[in-house]
């Protein structure tokens, strides 16, 4: 297996310098590799926290976070500021595993609210179910990014029906979804989805109709 060379690469605020010596390997099966932050500090990290995204700082960003958390809003353990900051990872962590589905497309965080928990908070704590269980943040149109007036609360069916990727067609003259198929037949998706790619759906559905189900 030919041997990964991280030197000169840049993850978050690192930049690795060069691989560690065999006397800090661990176990000697973990490369590690020597690493200047952007503060001037320096830190050691393997090759896979590096490539996931676990280590990105020599851990002044954590410090600045919790320091600022701590002086400003005090909501740190909130679920909202952990929503706050996950939708800001996998838009612009190039580590993240999402990040290709996001700012590969193009879909960022505003300006006014990358940098500003608070401006975030005081705007989406005002929209509809805020704070109810099975809600959690949604873009309203998924081609575009987090700003204001593209997000809402909305639970896991309404984003299942509003991704780009979600499989639409016209049925009796009407466009449908497979998942609004799924909660009106009361079919399993993968029923559906197996005559989709048959190309014999609607002829599926009428022999299901014929035998008494109603949709």
């Amino acid at each position: 297996m030919q041997k990964i060379d991280l030197t000169g690469e840049r993850f978050g605020r690192l930049t690795v310098i060069e691989e560690a010596p065999k006397d800090v390997y661990d176990k000697g099966t973990r490369i590690k590799w020597y690493c200047s932050c952007d503060c001037g500090g320096k830190t050691i990290a393997t090759t896979s926290d590096l490539k996931r995204g676990h280590t990105t700082s020599c851990g002044c960003y954590q410090k600045e976070r919790t320091g600022e958390t701590s002086r400003t809003h005090g909501m740190r353990h909130a679920k909202v500021y952990h929503v706050w900051l996950d939708l800001k990872n996998r838009c612009d962590n190039p580590n993240n595993k999402r990040y290709v589905n996001y700012n590969g497309r193009g879909i960022k965080v505003c300006d006014e609210w990358k940098d500003n928990f608070e401006a975030f908070y005081e705007y989406v704590s005002q929209l509809p179910n805020f704070g109810k269980p099975g809600y959690s943040i949604d873009r309203i149109d998924n081609n575009a990014g987090y700003k204001p007036g593209n997000v809402r609360w909305a639970t896991s069916y309404e984003q299942v029906m509003n991704r780009s990727n979600t499989i639409r067609i016209n049925y009796h003259g009407k466009e449908t979804t497979l998942p609004e198929l799924v909660k009106s037949s009361g079919i399993k998706y993968p029923t559906l989805l197996f005559h989709y790619k048959k190309q014999d759906l609607e002829e599926y559905l009428e022999r299901r109709k014929v035998n008494g189900v109603s949709f």
